[in-house]
Protein backbone atom coordinates (compact mmCIF):
# COMPACT_ATOMS: atom_id res chain seq x y z
CA UNK A 1 0.00 0.00 0.00
CA UNK A 2 1.28 3.43 -0.95
CA UNK A 3 0.33 7.17 -0.45
CA UNK A 4 -0.92 8.91 2.29
CA UNK A 5 -4.29 6.24 2.80
CA UNK A 6 -1.96 3.11 2.78
CA UNK A 7 -0.03 5.07 5.66
CA UNK A 8 -3.13 5.57 7.23
CA UNK A 9 -4.01 2.32 7.08
CA UNK A 10 -1.27 0.44 8.61
CA UNK A 11 -0.92 3.16 11.67
CA UNK A 12 -4.38 2.13 12.37
CA UNK A 13 -4.43 -1.17 11.89
CA UNK A 14 -1.17 -1.62 14.13
CA UNK A 15 -2.66 0.79 16.77
CA UNK A 16 -5.89 -1.39 16.30
CA UNK A 17 -4.21 -4.84 16.70
CA UNK A 18 -1.82 -3.36 19.74
CA UNK A 19 -4.56 -2.37 21.27
CA UNK A 20 -7.58 -5.11 20.96
CA UNK A 21 -5.13 -8.02 20.48
CA UNK A 22 -2.36 -7.22 22.22
CA UNK A 23 -0.02 -7.92 19.55
CA UNK A 24 3.61 -6.86 19.63
CA UNK A 25 5.04 -4.05 17.63
CA UNK A 26 7.88 -6.68 16.05
CA UNK A 27 5.46 -9.49 14.91
CA UNK A 28 3.61 -6.54 12.91
CA UNK A 29 5.99 -6.01 10.28
CA UNK A 30 4.83 -3.60 6.99
CA UNK A 31 4.22 -6.34 4.82
CA UNK A 32 2.49 -8.94 7.35
CA UNK A 33 -0.09 -5.85 8.12
CA UNK A 34 0.09 -4.91 4.07
CA UNK A 35 -1.43 -8.56 3.62
CA UNK A 36 -3.89 -8.56 6.27
CA UNK A 37 -5.51 -5.02 4.79
CA UNK A 38 -4.93 -6.20 0.98
CA UNK A 39 -7.39 -8.99 2.05
CA UNK A 40 -9.88 -7.14 3.40
CA UNK A 41 -10.05 -4.61 0.61
CA UNK A 42 -10.52 -7.16 -1.78
CA UNK A 43 -13.24 -8.88 0.71
CA UNK A 44 -15.21 -5.98 0.82
CA UNK A 45 -14.39 -4.21 -2.56
CA UNK A 46 -13.27 -1.29 -1.37
CA UNK A 47 -10.27 1.13 -1.68
CA UNK A 48 -8.44 2.22 0.90
CA UNK A 49 -9.68 5.43 1.82
CA UNK A 50 -13.35 4.09 1.78
CA UNK A 51 -12.27 0.74 3.88
CA UNK A 52 -10.26 2.70 6.55
CA UNK A 53 -13.21 4.89 6.95
CA UNK A 54 -15.78 2.04 7.01
CA UNK A 55 -12.97 0.45 9.69
CA UNK A 56 -12.96 3.67 12.03
CA UNK A 57 -16.37 3.59 12.10
CA UNK A 58 -17.81 -0.37 11.89
CA UNK A 59 -17.25 -2.47 15.38
CA UNK A 60 -17.78 -5.64 12.71
CA UNK A 61 -15.49 -4.27 10.24
CA UNK A 62 -12.54 -4.02 12.92
CA UNK A 63 -13.53 -7.54 14.51
CA UNK A 64 -12.92 -9.05 11.03
CA UNK A 65 -10.29 -7.53 11.12
CA UNK A 66 -8.78 -8.36 14.19
CA UNK A 67 -9.84 -12.39 13.58
CA UNK A 68 -7.92 -12.15 10.25
CA UNK A 69 -4.80 -11.47 11.91
CA UNK A 70 -4.81 -14.29 14.61
CA UNK A 71 -2.89 -17.16 14.28
CA UNK A 72 -5.49 -20.49 14.36
CA UNK A 73 -2.99 -23.28 13.34
CA UNK A 74 -3.21 -26.15 15.32
CA UNK A 75 -4.14 -30.21 15.70
CA UNK A 76 -4.72 -32.96 17.81
CA UNK A 77 -2.37 -33.55 20.35
CA UNK A 78 0.00 -31.02 18.89
CA UNK A 79 3.46 -30.95 20.70
CA UNK A 80 2.74 -34.69 22.25
CA UNK A 81 4.34 -34.29 25.80
CA UNK A 82 2.52 -31.98 27.19
CA UNK A 83 -0.67 -34.15 26.91
CA UNK A 84 1.49 -37.42 28.00
CA UNK A 85 2.30 -35.30 31.62
CA UNK A 86 -1.30 -34.15 31.88
CA UNK A 87 -1.93 -37.95 31.15
CA UNK A 88 0.44 -38.49 34.32
CA UNK A 89 -1.06 -35.89 36.15
CA UNK A 90 -4.87 -37.33 35.55
CA UNK A 91 -3.80 -40.92 36.99
CA UNK A 92 -1.73 -39.90 40.02
CA UNK A 93 -4.43 -37.02 41.14
CA UNK A 94 -7.50 -36.92 39.72
CA UNK A 95 -9.20 -40.06 39.14
CA UNK A 96 -11.03 -40.01 42.28
CA UNK A 97 -12.63 -36.55 41.15
CA UNK A 98 -16.67 -36.61 40.84
CA UNK A 99 -19.27 -34.34 38.53
CA UNK A 100 -19.36 -32.46 42.64
CA UNK A 101 -15.79 -31.52 42.27
CA UNK A 102 -14.74 -31.85 38.33
CA UNK A 103 -11.04 -30.85 37.22
CA UNK A 104 -11.36 -27.68 35.66
CA UNK A 105 -8.81 -27.27 32.69
CA UNK A 106 -8.54 -23.82 30.81
CA UNK A 107 -7.58 -24.08 26.80
CA UNK A 108 -7.04 -20.13 25.89
CA UNK A 109 -6.81 -19.47 23.48
CA UNK A 110 -8.13 -22.87 22.12
CA UNK A 111 -8.05 -21.56 18.53
CA UNK A 112 -10.14 -24.15 16.05
CA UNK A 113 -10.87 -26.38 19.27
CA UNK A 114 -8.19 -29.27 18.57
CA UNK A 115 -6.56 -28.80 21.69
CA UNK A 116 -9.67 -28.61 24.04
CA UNK A 117 -10.36 -31.93 22.33
CA UNK A 118 -7.24 -33.35 22.84
CA UNK A 119 -7.36 -32.50 26.89
CA UNK A 120 -10.97 -34.00 27.09
CA UNK A 121 -9.55 -36.77 25.42
CA UNK A 122 -6.24 -37.59 27.65
CA UNK A 123 -8.68 -37.19 30.84
CA UNK A 124 -10.80 -39.40 29.39
CA UNK A 125 -8.31 -41.62 28.09
CA UNK A 126 -7.17 -42.21 31.91
CA UNK A 127 -9.74 -43.65 33.07
CA UNK A 128 -11.52 -40.25 34.56
CA UNK A 129 -15.64 -40.25 34.58
CA UNK A 130 -16.69 -38.30 32.01
CA UNK A 131 -18.81 -35.87 34.47
CA UNK A 132 -15.98 -35.17 36.25
CA UNK A 133 -13.97 -33.35 33.29
CA UNK A 134 -14.62 -29.88 32.55
CA UNK A 135 -12.24 -28.42 29.99
CA UNK A 136 -12.92 -24.54 29.03
CA UNK A 137 -11.68 -23.18 25.81
CA UNK A 138 -12.09 -20.02 25.00
CA UNK A 139 -10.66 -17.42 21.71
CA UNK A 140 -11.05 -14.17 20.70
CA UNK A 141 -12.59 -15.41 17.61
CA UNK A 142 -16.32 -15.53 16.54
CA UNK A 143 -15.51 -17.96 13.55
CA UNK A 144 -12.76 -20.54 15.79
CA UNK A 145 -15.45 -20.55 18.61
CA UNK A 146 -18.13 -21.81 16.12
CA UNK A 147 -15.45 -24.36 14.36
CA UNK A 148 -14.43 -25.49 17.93
CA UNK A 149 -18.32 -26.29 19.23
CA UNK A 150 -19.34 -27.82 15.93
CA UNK A 151 -16.09 -30.19 16.63
CA UNK A 152 -15.73 -31.71 13.22
CA UNK A 153 -12.29 -31.84 11.76
CA UNK A 154 -10.71 -32.42 8.46
CA UNK A 155 -7.66 -35.19 8.08
CA UNK A 156 -4.94 -32.43 8.15
CA UNK A 157 -6.57 -31.61 11.93
CA UNK A 158 -5.20 -35.89 12.73
CA UNK A 159 -1.76 -35.50 11.46
CA UNK A 160 -0.39 -36.57 15.17
CA UNK A 161 -0.79 -40.47 15.79
CA UNK A 162 -1.99 -39.54 19.51
CA UNK A 163 -4.97 -38.60 17.44
CA UNK A 164 -5.96 -42.64 18.11
CA UNK A 165 -6.70 -41.72 21.19
CA UNK A 166 -9.80 -40.08 19.93
CA UNK A 167 -11.42 -42.79 18.50
CA UNK A 168 -13.54 -44.02 21.25
CA UNK A 169 -15.08 -40.38 21.77
CA UNK A 170 -15.13 -39.18 17.78
CA UNK A 171 -17.36 -40.89 14.85
CA UNK A 172 -15.40 -40.81 11.58
CA UNK A 173 -16.45 -38.99 8.77
CA UNK A 174 -15.96 -40.32 4.99
CA UNK A 175 -13.25 -38.33 4.01
CA UNK A 176 -11.41 -39.01 7.02
CA UNK A 177 -11.68 -36.67 9.33
CA UNK A 178 -13.97 -36.86 12.75
CA UNK A 179 -16.92 -35.78 14.55
CA UNK A 180 -17.07 -35.14 18.62
CA UNK A 181 -18.88 -38.20 19.57
CA UNK A 182 -21.61 -37.30 22.27
CA UNK A 183 -19.74 -38.23 25.69
CA UNK A 184 -16.70 -35.98 25.10
CA UNK A 185 -19.39 -32.99 24.10
CA UNK A 186 -20.41 -33.29 27.87
CA UNK A 187 -16.67 -32.36 28.46
CA UNK A 188 -15.98 -29.57 26.56
CA UNK A 189 -17.36 -26.01 26.69
CA UNK A 190 -16.76 -23.21 24.23
CA UNK A 191 -16.70 -19.21 24.73
CA UNK A 192 -15.30 -16.24 22.73
CA UNK A 193 -13.26 -14.70 25.38
CA UNK A 194 -10.66 -11.84 24.80
CA UNK A 195 -7.10 -13.03 27.03
CA UNK A 196 -6.54 -9.66 27.91
CA UNK A 197 -9.91 -10.14 29.68
CA UNK A 198 -10.09 -13.23 30.90
CA UNK A 199 -12.94 -13.73 33.87
CA UNK A 200 -11.76 -13.64 37.59
CA UNK A 201 -13.31 -15.63 40.17
CA UNK A 202 -12.22 -19.02 38.66
CA UNK A 203 -9.94 -21.89 39.80
CA UNK A 204 -8.24 -24.24 37.20
CA UNK A 205 -6.21 -27.56 37.84
CA UNK A 206 -4.35 -26.41 34.77
CA UNK A 207 -4.45 -23.91 32.01
CA UNK A 208 -3.16 -24.26 28.87
CA UNK A 209 -2.05 -20.81 26.69
CA UNK A 210 0.23 -22.01 24.49
CA UNK A 211 2.21 -19.81 21.66
CA UNK A 212 -0.21 -16.66 21.99
CA UNK A 213 1.96 -14.96 24.73
CA UNK A 214 4.93 -14.88 22.27
CA UNK A 215 3.45 -12.46 20.05
CA UNK A 216 2.57 -9.98 22.10
CA UNK A 217 3.72 -6.85 23.88
CA UNK A 218 5.14 -6.59 27.30
CA UNK A 219 2.26 -4.79 28.75
CA UNK A 220 -0.15 -7.43 27.63
CA UNK A 221 1.84 -10.54 28.29
CA UNK A 222 2.44 -9.15 31.83
CA UNK A 223 -1.60 -8.35 32.27
CA UNK A 224 -2.82 -12.30 30.59
CA UNK A 225 0.18 -14.21 32.65
CA UNK A 226 -1.36 -11.74 35.48
CA UNK A 227 -5.14 -12.98 35.07
CA UNK A 228 -3.61 -16.48 34.17
CA UNK A 229 -1.75 -16.01 37.57
CA UNK A 230 -5.20 -15.98 39.58
CA UNK A 231 -7.07 -18.26 37.92
CA UNK A 232 -4.56 -20.89 38.65
CA UNK A 233 -5.32 -23.33 41.80
CA UNK A 234 -2.31 -23.43 44.03
CA UNK A 235 0.17 -26.06 42.60
CA UNK A 236 -1.71 -26.21 39.43
CA UNK A 237 0.43 -26.90 35.46
CA UNK A 238 0.77 -24.18 33.32
CA UNK A 239 1.40 -25.30 30.11
CA UNK A 240 2.93 -22.92 27.39
CA UNK A 241 4.71 -22.72 24.13
CA UNK A 242 8.61 -23.75 24.09
CA UNK A 243 9.44 -19.98 23.01
CA UNK A 244 7.84 -19.13 26.04
CA UNK A 245 9.15 -20.93 29.12
CA UNK A 246 12.26 -18.60 29.42
CA UNK A 247 9.92 -15.54 29.26
CA UNK A 248 8.10 -16.40 32.01
CA UNK A 249 10.83 -17.69 34.26
CA UNK A 250 11.08 -14.58 34.63
CA UNK A 251 7.78 -13.80 35.56
CA UNK A 252 7.80 -16.13 38.90
CA UNK A 253 7.65 -19.25 37.54
CA UNK A 254 9.43 -22.68 37.44
CA UNK A 255 9.81 -25.32 35.19
CA UNK A 256 7.62 -28.58 36.45
CA UNK A 257 7.36 -31.79 34.56
CA UNK A 258 8.95 -33.27 31.64
CA UNK A 259 11.09 -30.51 29.51
CA UNK A 260 9.88 -30.74 26.36
CA UNK A 261 6.09 -30.61 27.97
CA UNK A 262 6.83 -27.02 28.78
CA UNK A 263 4.67 -26.99 31.87
CA UNK A 264 5.38 -24.66 34.69
CA UNK A 265 4.05 -23.75 38.08
CA UNK A 266 3.92 -20.01 39.77
CA UNK A 267 5.29 -18.93 42.66
CA UNK A 268 8.96 -19.10 43.71
CA UNK A 269 8.08 -21.48 46.72
CA UNK A 270 6.26 -23.69 44.21
CA UNK A 271 7.74 -27.07 44.21
CA UNK A 272 9.12 -28.35 41.17
CA UNK A 273 8.45 -31.57 39.84
CA UNK A 274 11.21 -34.01 38.50
CA UNK A 275 12.41 -34.19 34.88
CA UNK A 276 11.69 -37.26 33.76
CA UNK A 277 9.60 -39.00 31.32
CA UNK A 278 6.00 -39.46 31.44
CA UNK A 279 3.88 -42.64 30.32
CA UNK A 280 3.39 -42.18 27.15
CA UNK A 281 -0.48 -41.98 26.04
CA UNK A 282 -0.02 -44.42 23.28
CA UNK A 283 2.97 -46.30 24.74
CA UNK A 284 2.97 -48.45 21.60
CA UNK A 285 4.21 -45.79 19.26
CA UNK A 286 7.38 -43.49 20.03
CA UNK A 287 6.11 -39.35 20.90
CA UNK A 288 7.21 -37.02 18.22
CA UNK A 289 9.20 -34.42 20.16
CA UNK A 290 9.15 -30.72 19.35
CA UNK A 291 12.24 -29.11 18.58
CA UNK A 292 14.95 -28.68 21.74
CA UNK A 293 13.51 -26.34 24.23
CA UNK A 294 15.79 -22.73 23.72
CA UNK A 295 17.70 -21.86 26.47
CA UNK A 296 18.14 -19.01 28.20
CA UNK A 297 21.21 -17.20 26.84
CA UNK A 298 24.28 -16.87 29.41
CA UNK A 299 24.90 -13.44 27.78
CA UNK A 300 23.42 -10.88 25.49
CA UNK A 301 24.95 -10.90 21.95
CA UNK A 302 23.93 -8.88 18.94
CA UNK A 303 21.13 -10.85 16.84
CA UNK A 304 22.50 -9.76 13.26
CA UNK A 305 25.97 -11.70 14.57
CA UNK A 306 24.02 -14.49 16.09
CA UNK A 307 22.39 -15.18 12.42
CA UNK A 308 25.40 -14.84 10.52
CA UNK A 309 27.12 -16.95 12.71
CA UNK A 310 24.22 -19.80 11.91
CA UNK A 311 24.23 -19.15 8.22
CA UNK A 312 27.64 -19.44 7.97
CA UNK A 313 28.04 -23.17 9.85
CA UNK A 314 24.70 -24.18 8.40
CA UNK A 315 26.39 -22.82 5.32
CA UNK A 316 29.15 -25.43 5.86
CA UNK A 317 27.29 -28.40 6.58
CA UNK A 318 27.79 -28.29 10.18
CA UNK A 319 23.89 -27.86 10.93
CA UNK A 320 23.87 -29.61 14.80
CA UNK A 321 26.40 -26.37 15.66
CA UNK A 322 24.38 -23.75 13.32
CA UNK A 323 21.17 -24.54 16.17
CA UNK A 324 23.34 -23.44 18.51
CA UNK A 325 23.52 -19.60 17.75
CA UNK A 326 20.19 -19.71 16.22
CA UNK A 327 18.16 -20.98 19.83
CA UNK A 328 19.92 -18.33 20.98
CA UNK A 329 19.10 -15.71 18.38
CA UNK A 330 15.38 -17.32 18.62
CA UNK A 331 15.35 -16.53 22.55
CA UNK A 332 16.92 -13.36 22.51
CA UNK A 333 14.05 -12.19 19.38
CA UNK A 334 11.65 -14.75 19.52
CA UNK A 335 9.87 -12.87 16.39
CA UNK A 336 12.92 -13.15 13.87
CA UNK A 337 10.92 -13.97 10.69
CA UNK A 338 14.50 -14.53 9.04
CA UNK A 339 15.49 -16.48 12.32
CA UNK A 340 12.23 -19.16 12.11
CA UNK A 341 12.91 -19.64 8.23
CA UNK A 342 16.53 -20.52 9.29
CA UNK A 343 15.66 -22.87 11.68
CA UNK A 344 13.09 -24.25 9.61
CA UNK A 345 15.49 -25.11 6.86
CA UNK A 346 17.81 -26.83 8.93
CA UNK A 347 15.62 -28.48 11.15
CA UNK A 348 14.22 -29.96 7.90
CA UNK A 349 17.26 -30.97 6.01
CA UNK A 350 17.95 -32.76 9.64
CA UNK A 351 14.66 -35.07 8.94
CA UNK A 352 13.16 -33.17 12.34
CA UNK A 353 9.43 -32.88 9.78
CA UNK A 354 7.16 -31.56 13.14
CA UNK A 355 10.26 -28.83 13.77
CA UNK A 356 10.77 -27.80 10.55
CA UNK A 357 6.45 -27.02 9.99
CA UNK A 358 6.47 -25.16 13.11
CA UNK A 359 9.42 -22.77 12.69
CA UNK A 360 8.49 -22.22 8.77
CA UNK A 361 5.08 -21.61 9.99
CA UNK A 362 6.03 -19.10 12.31
CA UNK A 363 8.31 -16.94 9.72
CA UNK A 364 5.60 -17.08 7.13
CA UNK A 365 3.10 -15.85 10.22
CA UNK A 366 5.92 -12.91 10.18
CA UNK A 367 6.67 -12.10 6.78
CA UNK A 368 3.91 -13.62 4.29
CA UNK A 369 6.20 -12.67 1.09
CA UNK A 370 9.03 -14.98 2.38
CA UNK A 371 8.56 -17.49 -0.71
CA UNK A 372 11.65 -19.76 0.15
CA UNK A 373 9.78 -20.74 3.30
CA UNK A 374 6.26 -20.82 1.56
CA UNK A 375 8.09 -23.30 -1.22
CA UNK A 376 9.91 -25.15 1.72
CA UNK A 377 6.59 -25.32 4.29
CA UNK A 378 4.79 -26.29 0.78
CA UNK A 379 6.73 -29.25 0.23
CA UNK A 380 6.75 -30.93 3.98
CA UNK A 381 3.25 -30.73 3.71
CA UNK A 382 3.14 -32.35 0.37
CA UNK A 383 1.40 -29.55 -1.74
CA UNK A 384 -1.55 -28.65 1.16
CA UNK A 385 -0.57 -25.30 1.84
Amino acid sequence: MTGSHGADALKTVRTLLHDAAGLDAQVMTESWLGSIIGHRLRQRGMDPATWLASLKADKAERTALVERALVHETWFFRDVAPFDHLLELARKNWLRRTAANPVRILSAPCASGEEAWSIAATLLTAGMAPDAVAVEAVDLSGGMVRTARAGIYGPRSLRNHHADMLKPYADALPDGGVRMGKLIRGCVSVSQVNLLHLPSGKSYDAIFCRNALMYMHEAARKRIVGLIRASLAPGAPLFVGHAEAAMLMGMDFRAAGPSRAFCLTAGAGAAAQPCRDPVPIAAAKPAVAPPPKLREPKHHADPADLLRQAKTLADGGALTEAMTPLRQLLEEKPMSAEGHALAGLILAARDDRPGAIRHLRKALFLDPNDEASKVSLDHLLGGRT
